[in-house]
C-alpha cells in the first residue's frame, strides 16, 4: 500500500522509488536540486534518506 513520503509537497513512496530507480541519485542535495521533495519543513528527511540509500544499494553503489 502507498504510504505519503513528503507531505508538504504531496510525495509517495511508490513514486519516489520509481524515481529513484530511474534517476542515479546519491544524496540528497541531489534530489532536492530535481525534484519538489525535502523542501520545506525537513520532517521527512529521515525517509528520503532510507529510500536513496535503498535505491543505492539495489544498483550496488
Amino acid at each position: 500500500m502507498a504510504e505519503i513520503v513528503c507531505y508538504c509537497n504531496g510525495v509517495w513512496d511508490e513514486d519516489l522509488q520509481e524515481f529513484l530507480r530511474d534517476n542515479w541519485i546519491d544524496t540528497l542535495e541531489e534530489l532536492t536540486s530535481r525534484e519538489r521533495i525535502c523542501n520545506n519543513c525537513r520532517q521527512c528527511e529521515p525517509l528520503v534518506l532510507e529510500e536513496i540509500e535503498k535505491a543505492k544499494a539495489a544498483r550496488g553503489r
